[in-house]
């Protein structure tokens, strides 16, 4: 197989070469991925397997032509070209990843399959299917591996690809913060083993785990998949809690959490640094602000009367640190909280979990550094003279971080409420608006509201507004700068 080394210059075109033999790869593994679910609908005599084999062969021929196409002794990835591999790989995936969902005897129109398809590989976790009980077990387990190959990606996307395209301030995650440098070949071959051996590792201890405790063996290999890609996708309507099983609530806690991790933190603890999250400082807020936040409303229940003892502690720590690490699982209707445990949830989907994790969101390493430059700003006011230097985990912080930061941070918001504006333009109720189109950008799943709160699914939304979301989602997952950059005249320049 070519090698593809990351140039450390943008070339003056774009290789061709090199996007399609990266695509046609995608679509083989995607087509490899659709044979589980097909073995899976063969066992339980479903008539969807022929649909998920007609599909695989469709994404292997097309993946196998475009490898044949782009395949030369030696392909390069120029950061112009990594721009444009970031975005169209989510768009040719989701297209042909569609195909199972559109083609299956459901009845799924074309733009609800893409949403699927979409909210899976961006492991935002919204749905716009309902009946999951009773669905084939074929697309149950599809929507698990599009979760579970999304949170592979965004891993492998947020410490290798996104330092090399300077994105958001990701450049931090180079050198000894973040495992080995994007910038060579080597360094990015062997965090990218590294990254799939850990993300591996976790979801297996995570299937064991569930499965112990008390859930069936699908179910446990389903869920597994959707809490380490920090997805969220069940296969029951009810989500959690369908299971009404504390022990098992409190293994997707655990689980979530991790997920939320960096995983340069478990790349360090693999390495004998069994301290490293203690000295994470991004673990360490996590933490803090999920305790903070699950005091608040244990607070609230109590002086409400409605606390019940240690199910009301599970139920507020589950939902809390589902929508902190931006999961999307519930066991709850949180709408029926009251109005104080609304907006603590509709704040936390503006936090999400730790850089370098598979969760989506702002992330606690730029909260971080906002707080420090502030509180040097602050310093400045009151010292004029004062030499002072913003650092972050060791490392000197450069104006182009803070500026990379505080655009992205703008942009997040901006987006969220550009989206809630046209949502409600075309008749979506204004907290559907403002919390879907928050929970699409962050990657969170379920949001707020009758419709599309924890209780409820996407399904009754407009088609213009299903589309708008699924481009919030891939916008958010790859952090806004890689797709607008597309838009840019100097980009398609030469």
């Amino acid at each position: 197989m070519s090698s593809i080394p990351l140039a450390q210059k943008p070339a003056a075109m774009i290789d061709r070469h090199s996007l399609f033999f990266v695509h046609g790869l995608l679509l083989l593994a995607l087509g490899a991925g659709m044979l589980f679910p097909a073995g899976a609908d063969w066992l339980a005599g479903e008539p969807d397997a022929q649909v998920f084999l007609v599909s695989a062969a469709i994404s292997i021929t097309v993946g196998g032509l475009l490898v044949a196409a782009g395949h030369r002794q030696r392909l390069t990835l120029s950061r112009k070209a990594g721009f444009l591999l970031t975005t169209s790989a989510y768009i040719s995936v989701s297209l042909f990843g569609a195909l199972p969902f559109f083609l299956s005897n459901q009845n799924i129109p074309y733009v609800d399959a893409l949403f699927e398809t979409i909210s899976g590989l961006t492991t935002t976790g919204a749905t716009v299917l309902s009946g999951l009980d009773t669905m084939p077990p074929g697309l149950m387990l599809w929507r698990a591996i599009l979760n579970w190959l999304g949170g592979l990606g965004v891993v492998a996307i947020a410490l290798i690809l996104m330092p090399f395209l300077e994105v958001g301030g990701m450049q931090l995650l180079r050198g000894p913060s973040g495992g080995d440098s994007a910038d060579s070949l080597h360094g990015a071959r062997r965090t990218g083993v590294a990254v799939v051996t850990v993300y591996v590792f976790l979801s297996t201890l995570c299937f064991v785990a569930y499965w112990i405790a008390g859930m069936s063996r699908f179910d446990a290999v389903v869920h597994a998949m959707s809490t380490m890609s920090t997805g969220g996708f069940s296969s029951h309507d009810a989500s959690f809690a369908y299971f009404n099983a504390p022990l098992i609530q409190w293994v997707a806690i655990v689980f979530m959490f991790l997920a939320a991790c960096p995983y340069a933190m478990f790349l360090r603890m693999a390495q004998g640094s069994l301290l490293a999250p203690l000295r994470d400082s991004q673990v360490r807020t996590l933490f803090m602000i999920g305790v903070g936040v699950s005091a608040a409303l244990v607070i609230a229940f109590i002086r409400s009367h409605a606390f019940e003892g240690d199910k009301s502690v599970r139920e507020i720590v589950f939902n809390v640190t589902s929508i902190l690490t931006t999961t999307g699982f519930s066991s709850a209707d949180f709408n029926l909280w009251g109005p104080f445990a609304g907006t603590l949830f509709m704040t936390l989907m503006f936090v999400g979990g730790c850089t370098g994790s598979a969760s989506g969101g702002i992330k606690i390493m730029r909260y971080e550094i906002m707080i420090r430059v502030m509180a040097l700003q602050v310093r400045r006011l009151l010292d004029p003279r004062a030499v002072v230097r913003l650092r972050y985990h060791r490392r000197q912080v450069s104006a182009t971080v803070v500026l990379s930061i505080t655009v992205l941070a703008f942009l997040y918001l901006a987006s969220t409420l550009v989206i809630a504006g046209f949502l409600a333009l075309i008749g979506v109720d204004p907290l559907s608006s403002f919390a879907g189109a928050a929970a699409a950008v962050g990657n969170v799943g379920p949001a707020l509201g009758p419709v599309i709160g924890p209780s409820g699914d996407y399904g009754s939304l407009p088609d213009a507004a299903k589309l708008m979301l699924a481009a919030g989602m891939v916008m958010g997952r790859l952090e806004f700068f890689s797709v607008l950059v597309l838009f840019s005249t100097s980009f398609w320049r030469s």
